[in-house]
């Protein structure tokens, strides 16, 4: 959870500054985990797992070019992303014409499907800790900038202290 999601899921709690409410709808927010990449280890584990052999699973993906350029994938740092529709038609392929079980193609999608869970147990404590992290981080940020513009004032030709402080307080928006 992050002040983004509190912002966007629980505004009017927020702007109330009620922290028991912001938490009882943080609560009751469902939030979906993007599909994920998988590699060759986790894979072969999701196939043994499924009751079949991994081995037969890669000789039915190596026989096969599209199946050569995915296990190429796994085994590399680029993952393979079961659950994408293009992996899923393969997928599809496989086991419509190489023998590949279905239980296999549904154990290796689960391994990689998106998934939906809910922000349980939050706490009033833990959504206004994230909030002032939020405010904190865009302090720093904005401190940052302002040293950079001050910096960068410096440096110029015809810089002087009053320059050098004017540029900082721009940067911030004061007057």
């Amino acid at each position: 959870m992050n002040a983004e999601q509190i912002r966007t899921h629980a505004a009017d709690a927020l702007a109330a500054g009620d922290w028991d409410v912001v938490a009882a709808v943080m609560n009751a927010v469902q939030v979906t985990a993007s599909p994920r990449l998988c590699y060759a280890i986790e894979s072969g584990a999701a196939v043994e797992d499924s009751g079949n052999d991994s081995t037969a699973m890669l000789n039915i993906l190596l026989a096969d070019p599209n199946g050569t350029m995915i296990f190429q994938k796994l085994s590399s740092s680029a993952g393979v992303e079961w659950a994408h529709p293009k992996t899923q038609q393969l997928l599809s392929y496989f086991v419509a014409y190489a023998a590949m079980p279905v239980a296999v193609k549904n154990a290796l999608t689960e391994l990689s499907a998106p998934t939906t869970f809910p922000f349980a147990g939050v706490t009033a404590e833990q959504c206004e800790d994230a909030w002032a992290l939020s405010l904190k981080q865009t302090a720093l940020t904005r401190c940052t900038e302002a040293m950079e513009a001050a910096q960068a004032e410096y440096r110029s030709a015809d810089s002087t202290p009053a320059t050098i402080v004017q540029a900082m307080l721009d940067s911030l928006g004061a007057v």
